[in-house]
């Protein structure tokens, strides 16, 4: 029904970065009250139901745009 569009997160870089020999793509920390902890969608007919758009100089994204595995993403 969602798609991959429930493993979106507002994230703080455009593309995950190398830390210690491995890809990483760090959340951003947004109030979790407000936004369900960040996740987002870039789909914007599902924006338009409900769906959340990261606030400026964030990037939507998911681990799956990148073919990485979820586990590294914290979700």
């Amino acid at each position: 029904m969602f798609s991959e569009e429930i493993y979106n997160a507002c994230r703080t870089t455009k593309e995950p970065v190398l830390v210690n020999g491995k890809m990483f793509w760090e959340r951003a920390v947004i109030d979790s009250t407000l936004t369900n902890q960040g996740i987002c969608t870039k789909n914007r007919a599902w924006y338009t139901v409900g769906g959340f758009k990261c606030p400026e100089g964030l990037t939507c994204g998911s681990y799956l745009d990148y073919n990485l595995p979820l586990e590294d993403d914290g979700v």
